[in-house]
């Protein structure tokens, strides 16, 4: 179940397999808050979770994640959830911050990336919650040397507290004095 229009289509090839069924709403219906439409579309995503009856939903982004548990609220399926940015550097507005704090705790689990992630939430919420970092590999070349002149270091991704560009500049000398 997506929130993309039904002429949305998917950066990425999906098996013939996979059903996808649309919400057809805007990607930020949830911040936009017309009650009436919030309203509308958790009562168009829980007659989805009544119409497939999964075994399990799994939820990925803090206000989906919020709908996904207001929308299935009783529905007695498993929910397990998944933060994909560490909500101590990502403030969300407050109303759908106590939101998350409200039904966070009424998710099978949550998925986070990070310790410091984790440890954002509350004791309820740290019992049910499993660490599972980026599966990006990075292999460690120990005998060459870089040659300066020639050296670049790139950085991708928004310009964002919570994506880390200010500790990696930080860090750097730091790296460059281990690793000339």
């Amino acid at each position: 179940v997506t929130n993309e229009s039904k002429s949305a289509q998917p950066f990425f090839h999906i098996n013939k397999k996979v059903e996808i069924r649309h919400l057809n709403c805007s990607r930020n219906w949830f911040f936009e808050f017309k009650l009436f439409r919030v309203f509308d579309k958790l009562i168009s995503l829980r007659g989805q979770f009544k119409g497939i009856k999964p075994d399990v939903i799994i939820s990925f982004i803090e206000l989906m994640n919020i709908a996904t548990l207001l929308a299935s609220s009783q529905l007695k399926i498993p929910i397990i959830i998944s933060e994909r940015t560490d909500p101590n550097n990502y403030k969300i507005p407050v109303i759908f911050s106590i939101l998350r704090k409200v039904t966070y705790s009424w998710s099978k689990a949550l998925v986070v990336q990070t310790k410091a992630s984790k440890s954002y939430f509350s004791e309820n919420v740290k019992r049910k919650t499993y660490i599972i970092p980026n599966a990006n590999s990075v292999r460690v070349v120990r005998k060459k040397r870089i040659n300066r002149a020639v050296c670049n270091l790139m950085s991708v991704g928004r310009l964002s507290k919570e994506k880390g560009h200010k500790m990696l500049i930080l860090a750097m000398p730091r790296v460059l004095k281990k690793i000339p």
